[in-house]
C-alpha cells in the first residue's frame, strides 16, 4: 500500500508524455516506449483488463478504469501506435472475456464486501449513523444500499458540496454535508465509509472523536483517506482495501474453469495481436 501510494504521487507529478498511467485500488503501472509491446507486456495487460490479475477475481471496474486511462493518456499527448494499438485490443479482449465466460459472474467489489460486513456486523433493525465521504460509484451504491434499511441516517459528504446535494435529492435520501463538516459528523458516528482522491489523510488519529460505540472504518481511497493510526483506537475497526479483498477471498466461489476459458481467449489475442502487425510473438 505504501509504495502504490509513494509511486502514484511520483507519476502523476512527473507531467505529460506519451505514456498510460493506469492507478487503481490494487496497481500502478505506467506503459509507454516505442513500436510493439513485448508479448508478456501484452499478455499482462490483457490479464488486467479481464480481471484476471484482481485480488477481486472478474471485478468489472477495471475495464472502464484502463479506458479512462487510455482516453485521458491520449488527450494529453500524442501516443505512439504502438500503444494505441495496444490499449484498443486490450479493451476489445476485456469485453470479450466478460461476453464470452462467467468470470464477472458472482465477482464482487470493494463496495459490495462493505455492505456484507454491514450485515455480519449489525443486526437488520440497527439504528445507524452512517458517514460517507467522497461522490462516486462506490459511495453511491452503498447510500443505495442504506436507503433500503430502516432506522439509517446518512450523510453524504463531498469537497462540492452542490454535487452531494444532487445526488442526495435524487435518491432522495441522505443529508448533503461539506467537508468541513467531517470531523463534527464523526462524532457519534458507526460507520465511515471513504473514497476520495484526496493526495493526504482527511481523518487524523489525534482528531478523532472518542465515543464509547464501536465503530468500522471502511477506506476505499489510494493513496488512503484515513491515518492508519486510527486503527489503534479503542472500539474502532478500520478496513482498507487490502484487508477488504482478504474478507472478500474468504467467500469467493471457486471460477477456476472461467479462468481458463479467459486465459484461453487470451492467448488467441495475443497471437492475433502479433499476426496482424506481421510481428513474431517471442517470449
Amino acid at each position: 500500500m505504501e509504495e502504490r501510494e509513494r509511486l502514484s504521487q511520483e507519476w502523476e507529478q512527473a507531467g505529460p508524455g506519451p505514456r498510460v498511467f493506469l492507478s487503481t485500488c490494487d496497481r500502478v503501472e505506467i506503459y509507454e516506449g516505442e513500436g510493439y509491446p513485448e508479448a508478456e507486456v501484452l499478455e499482462h495487460l490483457f490479464r488486467v483488463v479481464s480481471g484476471l490479475e484482481s485480488p477481486l477475481l472478474g471485478e468489472n471496474q477495471i475495464q472502464n478504469q484502463v479506458k479512462s486511462a487510455y482516453e485521458e493518456a491520449r488527450q494529453r499527448a500524442a501516443l505512439p501506435s504502438g500503444l494505441h494499438k495496444m490499449f484498443q485490443a486490450a479493451l476489445r479482449v476485456g469485453k470479450r472475456v466478460r461476453t464470452e465466460t462467467k468470470l464477472s459472474r458472482g465477482a464482487v467489489g470493494h463496495a459490495q464486501i462493505v455492505m456484507r460486513l454491514l450485515e455480519q456486523k449489525f443486526l437488520p433493525n440497527a439504528v445507524l449513523k452512517v458517514v460517507l465521504v467522497g461522490v462516486n460509484k462506490q459511495t453511491l451504491g452503498i447510500l443505495r444500499f442504506l436507503k433500503e434499511k430502516e432506522n439509517c441516517q446518512a450523510y453524504l459528504v463531498n469537497r462540492t458540496l452542490e454535487k452531494a446535494q444532487t445526488v442526495c435529492s435524487e435518491l432522495q435520501f441522505g443529508s448533503p454535508r461539506p467537508l468541513e463538516a467531517l470531523t463534527g459528523l464523526l462524532a457519534g458516528a458507526d460507520v465511515l465509509v471513504s473514497a476520495t482522491s484526496s493526495p493526504g489523510f482527511l481523518v487524523r488519529a489525534h482528531e478523532f472523536p472518542a465515543s464509547g460505540s464501536p465503530r468500522l472504518i471502511f477506506d476505499l481511497a489510494v493513496p488512503r483517506d484515513v491515518d492508519p493510526l486510527v486503527s489503534q483506537i479503542p472500539e474502532v475497526e478500520l478496513f482498507n482495501v487490502t484487508t477488504l479483498e482478504k474478507e472478500a477471498a474468504k467467500t469467493l466461489e471457486d471460477r477456476g474453469a472461467e479462468v481458463l476459458a479467459a486465459e484461453a481467449i487470451i492467448r488467441q489475442e495475443v497471437e492475433k495481436f502479433f499476426h496482424a502487425s506481421g510481428s513474431l510473438v517471442s517470449r
